[in-house]
C-alpha cells in the first residue's frame, strides 16, 4: 500500500512584514508629494499623511498592543495641523503654527517653505563645539529631532529679525519644540555655536 505524504503549510506571512509594508507606502508617498509645489497637491498629501498615521497606529498596536505609544497613536508621525504657542515668547514671536505639508505658516504672517534634509539623534553633535541636540532640546539621547533646510521664499523673521536657513523640529506627544538655525552649514559639527536663533514651543 502507497502512502502519501503530508505537505507541511507554508508559515503564514509574518505580521511585521505587513506593517513595515503599510507604512512605508503611504510615507514613500508623502516624500515624492514634499518636492511638489503646486496647490493640486494639497489634497494628495492630506491624504497621504492620513493614511500614514493610521498605518503607523496600526503598526504599533499589532506589533506592541500591551504597551501603545500614547504621542504615535494620538497623532501619527507627521506633523500637520494645528498648533497653539506653548509660551509667552513663542506667543509674541509666531502665535500659532499650521503645518500644512512642508510649510509653517505662522499666525502673525511669518511662512517657511521648507524640505527635509534628515534625522538627527539626540545623542549626536549639534554644533562645532560639541554641543548635542538632546542638550540644545531638552531631550533624551535617542530622541530623533527633523531637520529641515529652509527654501527660497521664505519669510519669518525668526533669527533676530531674519529668516532661518534651516529648522530642526522635535515632536514629543503633543508639544512641539521648533529650533530655526541661521543661514550657514546645516546643524552638526560644521555648525557655529551661535547658529541657533531661538527655541519655540508649541502645543496640540
Amino acid at each position: 500500500m502507497m502512502t502519501v505524504s503530508a505537505r507541511t503549510r507554508p508559515s503564514p506571512p509574518r505580521p511585521v512584514g505587513r506593517a513595515l509594508a503599510a507604512v512605508l507606502f503611504p510615507l514613500a508617498l508623502i516624500l515624492a508629494v514634499l518636492v511638489v509645489d503646486e496647490p493640486s497637491a494639497t489634497a494628495v498629501w492630506n491624504q497621504a499623511a492620513q493614511a500614514a498615521g493610521e498605518a503607523w497606529t496600526a503598526a504599533r498596536t499589532r506589533l506592541a498592543p500591551s504597551a501603545p505609544d500614547a504621542a504615535v497613536a494620538r497623532d501619527g508621525p507627521i506633523l500637520q495641523g494645528d498648533f497653539r504657542a506653548g509660551d509667552d515668547r513663542t506667543r509674541a514671536l509666531t502665535g500659532q503654527v499650521a503645518f500644512v505639508r512642508a510649510e509653517l505658516r505662522f499666525e502673525t504672517g511669518g511662512l517657511l517653505k521648507t524640505r527635509p534634509d534628515r534625522i538627527g539623534f539626540g545623542r549626536q553633535v549639534s554644533d562645532a563645539a560639541g554641543a548635542t541636540f538632546a542638550a540644545l532640546y531638552g531631550a533624551g539621547p535617542e530622541d530623533q529631532i527633523e531637520l529641515r533646510q529652509v527654501l527660497p521664499g521664505s519669510a519669518a523673521g525668526l533669527c533676530d529679525g531674519a529668516t532661518p536657513g534651516w529648522i530642526g523640529l522635535w515632536h514629543a506627544g503633543d508639544r512641539v519644540v521648533l529650533i530655526p538655525f541661521r543661514p550657514g552649514p546645516p546643524p552638526g559639527p560644521a555648525a557655529s555655536p551661535e547658529s541657533p536663533c531661538a527655541a519655540l514651543t508649541y502645543r496640540r
